[in-house]
Order: C-alpha cells, then sequence, then structure tokens
C-alpha cells in the first residue's frame, strides 16, 4: 500500500515555472515530478563517499600546548 501525505512547500517561482513546464513535456504532475527530483537528490546523497577524516601535516613535533608567548615568539624568530 502507498501512502501519500499533502504538505506544503516554499518553491521559488521561477523554480516553480520550469517544474510545471518540465512536467507538462514529460506528461508527469508536479507532485510526481517533486517526488522523483527528492528520490534522486537522497540517492545521490547516499551514492557520496564517506567524508575522509581531514588531518593537517606537521613537519617536527612543534610546540607543545604549554609553550609559553615568549617561546612562541622565538620560535618564529629563528625561521627568519
Amino acid at each position: 500500500m502507498i501512502t501519500c501525505v499533502r504538505t506544503t512547500l516554499v518553491i521559488d517561482d521561477h523554480v516553480l515555472m520550469e517544474a510545471k513546464r518540465h512536467a507538462v513535456e514529460t506528461g508527469m504532475t508536479v507532485s510526481e515530478l517533486t517526488t522523483l527530483a527528492l528520490r534522486e537528490a537522497l540517492r545521490r546523497r547516499h551514492d557520496l563517499p564517506p567524508q575522509a577524516r581531514f588531518s593537517i601535516p606537521t613537519f617536527g613535533a612543534g610546540p607543545r600546548h604549554d609553550t609559553s608567548a615568549r617561546q612562541l615568539a622565538e620560535i618564529r624568530d629563528q625561521g627568519r
């Protein structure tokens, strides 16, 4: 059994005009076109690879978390 739910969507006027035009050209209703578009968008979302974990490459040990501002300035100045 297929259940349908009536809902209200806020759609940009230009998008709705284009959707109506496309629906007429393809012999669909705007509701059918909307459902199809949502299914496609959701399918594509599931087909995307999971986000890779982001990491920043570092070189050397770097300063420790308890390094003072003065020590950080000295480290910075050594690189000049």
